[in-house]
């Protein structure tokens, strides 16, 4: 609902405080994937909600081996977008990441600047993500 939302254009600040208090009642019952959707959507939302926030890590640190690779990217994107400060998830997800490498260019960027938005990429992060991203260098625009 909430993407749908977006997508159309309609934001309301009460109404997404509303579904915020729903969703925290049901984060634990969501599946990896539906995790990694709620994070990026309430990112991409802008939607500042630190309980929502704090039940999202809480419930994606017990599904990190369940979340789909090609979702990782995509809820780090959104959890750097929610201000999340828990470098122990952030660091975890893109390890998990790292381990196979990106499908697609885009990941790299959604790692790397997700990540270093946060303050959570150190060098050996740097390295562990180039490491396994070297394949994409031709797809980066130098600019």
């Amino acid at each position: 609902f909430v993407d749908v939302s977006l997508k159309a254009g309609f934001f309301h600040d009460a109404m997404f405080q509303l579904l915020s208090v729903i969703m925290v009642e049901r984060m634990e019952r969501l599946s990896p994937y539906d995790l990694t959707k709620v994070a990026l959507t309430w990112g991409r939302a802008t939607c500042k909600d630190d309980v929502l926030l704090k039940s999202l890590c809480k419930a994606l640190h017990y599904n990190l081996p369940s979340i789909p690779k090609n979702r990782i990217s995509y809820t780090i994107h959104g959890l750097s977008l929610l201000d999340c400060k828990d470098e122990r998830l952030l660091v975890d997800l893109a390890s998990a990441w790292a381990t196979t490498g990106p499908d697609d260019p885009i990941e790299v960027l959604h790692i790397f600047c997700g990540l270093a938005r946060l303050g959570a990429l150190d060098p050996s992060m740097c390295d562990q993500i180039a490491a396994c991203s070297l394949q994409c260098v031709p797809h980066f625009n130098a600019r």
